[in-house]
């Protein structure tokens, strides 16, 4: 495709995430993904990366469960020091406390629900170039089966999901769609205090996620062709009320909208 307003902003490629976070908040997107300006890493996101490390090196490098946790504790302590000095880290104690004490039992439940599906594709790039996108999709496969045509996701939660979040269905059918029709699977990794599980989920509809997300590049290109970055920011204005926004988010796009 020869009209590429990404090449403008130095996109060379999409994810899930930038197009959910389109779609679900563009005054975000557009400070995040144009401005530059990231939210920070926080305690729970951390667990879940953790938590899928270390699933994926029992592959390659199986330990008992014990050892197996203490080598995740051990990530999770070098990568919060790593990125506190970096000031890349959401400081909160309480929960970075609280996350690590929960790692154990994400680890506990995720590890034999793995070991028991057989061997897979552990953290698989998928690289999908649709003929409306000037710009690839790009993403990471959890786990990839090959031999069964299914693709796996893991996310780690406390609250038993009702269903699966839109966001989430457009990312398994972006995998599905990518490796040419494997089955799409979310397993929900539960913990909290009544309750330790996993749940597994299909996506259904793949036409129907993949026509929302080829609708959000459509729209993604149209924003883009204004050029300019400032036009672009004047035809925005952030709600604070989602949940998203982290504190630092919140102060930088204040300076850029201007916002007492």
């Amino acid at each position: 495709m020869k009209n590429n307003p990404f090449d403008t902003f130095g996109i060379d490629h999409l994810s899930n995430s930038s197009i959910s976070l389109f779609i679900s908040n563009p005054a975000k997107w557009v400070l995040n993904y144009l401005h530059k300006i990231r939210s920070l890493m926080n305690a729970a996101m951390l667990r879940g990366t953790v938590t899928d490390h270390e699933i994926g090196r029992q592959e390659k490098e199986p330990l008992p469960i014990a050892e197996s946790i203490q080598r995740a504790i051990l990530e999770f302590d070098t990568t919060v020091k790593q990125l506190k000095k970096e000031k890349a880290f959401e400081i909160d104690d309480a929960k970075e406390l609280k996350e690590k004490q929960n790692l154990a039992k994400y680890i506990e439940l995720a590890i034999p629900h793995y070991k028991n599906l057989g061997k897979a594709n552990h953290q698989q790039k998928i690289e999908y170039q649709p003929e409306w996108s000037p710009v690839p999709i790009i993403g990471y496969c959890d786990f990839s089966y090959p031999e069964l045509g299914i693709v796996r996701d893991l996310k780690t939660t406390a609250k038993k999901p009702s269903e699966i979040p839109d966001s989430v269905n457009r990312q398994l059918s972006i995998y599905s769609t990518a490796l040419d029709g494997y089955v799409p699977l979310v397993d929900y990794v539960v913990v909290n205090q009544s309750r330790q599980e996993v749940i597994t989920m299909e996506v259904n509809d793949v036409d129907k996620w993949m026509s929302q997300v080829q609708g959000a590049v459509i729209a993604m290109q149209n924003l883009l062709s204004l050029g300019d970055l400032n036009e672009i920011t004047s035809v925005m204005y952030p709600d604070f009320s989602d949940w998203t926004w982290t504190d630092y988010e919140i102060a930088e796009a204040k300076k850029i909208w201007s916002i007492k």
